[in-house]
């Protein structure tokens, strides 16, 4: 999550920023080997404990605080994303931060030198070289969208590999079907006073064109086709449930 949405007029939240690590396989992963622990390189760099082990199918985050020594910053990492799971590894603070533009996010590991006496070599385990343009997934640089990997074979510097979509930090993503829309800023609630009107929004990335259909009570509305829904003078029984359902091709 590289750049999330700004916070009280700033341009850099890097609070809510992580990097995601996941253990696909049947085996568990041990973060560390006789040369040492493992670590993540580029925009931002963390060393993992020395003991860090990620289970058949375990998430861990990594963020830009201390979640021991910060508990009240984790509280409101963990309420802003949804993750309730009290189990999730959580590991900070990382040095540095990732940029909200194009940035490289390495997970190495330890490699013996060469020669007795020379430094310890690292050995790419899986790295991302991301950007905020094409071919890149849209929706990710300043909104609630987070790139997320919908497949783990082959390498993560494949974009082809990568989709814009709401953050699940900790547990699994919302697996999004190639091509498809992804709504990257859902429509919010709206409170109003009687006769005033009220505004929905809904903002969608992915290939065009997009179609819409907003619904007030699960039944479509006529002719809300449109990615704004307004009600010009709000009325008792406009109050309720409404959504929209986007599509393409």
């Amino acid at each position: 999550h590289y750049r999330p949405p700004d916070i009280d007029g700033t341009n850099d939240n890097t609070l809510d920023e992580f990097v995601e690590i996941h253990n696909p396989t049947a085996q568990a992963v041990a973060l560390f080997n006789t040369n040492g622990p493992w670590r993540l390189d580029g925009g931002v760099s963390f060393l993992f404990p020395a003991d860090a082990t990620l289970a058949p199918g375990e998430f861990a985050v990594v963020v830009n605080f201390d979640p021991v020594l910060n508990p009240d910053q984790l509280a409101l990492f963990r309420a802003r994303f949804g993750l309730t799971n009290p189990a999730a590894k959580i590991f900070g603070p990382y040095g540095g931060k990732l940029n909200n533009g194009s940035d490289r996010v390495a997970l190495e590991m330890p490699q013996a030198p060469d020669l007795q006496g020379d430094p310890v070599d690292w050995v790419i385990v899986d790295e991302a070289i991301y950007a905020d343009q094409s071919p890149w997934p849209c929706g990710t640089d300043g909104t609630s969208a987070s790139l997320q990997r919908q497949t783990w074979g082959g390498f993560g510097n494949n974009p082809l590999v990568w989709a814009g979509a709401p953050p699940t930090p900790g547990r699994a993503n919302a697996l999004v079907p190639p091509g498809g829309p992804i709504i990257t800023q859902p429509p919010a609630d709206r409170v109003v006073g009687t006769n005033a009107p009220a505004v929905f929004t809904v903002s969608v990335c992915g290939p065009q064109p997009f179609y819409y259909q907003w619904l007030f009570q699960g039944a479509p509305l006529a002719g809300a086709t449109d990615a704004i829904l307004t009600i010009p003078s709000a009325r008792l029984e406009d109050a309720g449930l409404y959504s929209v359902v986007v599509s393409n091709a």
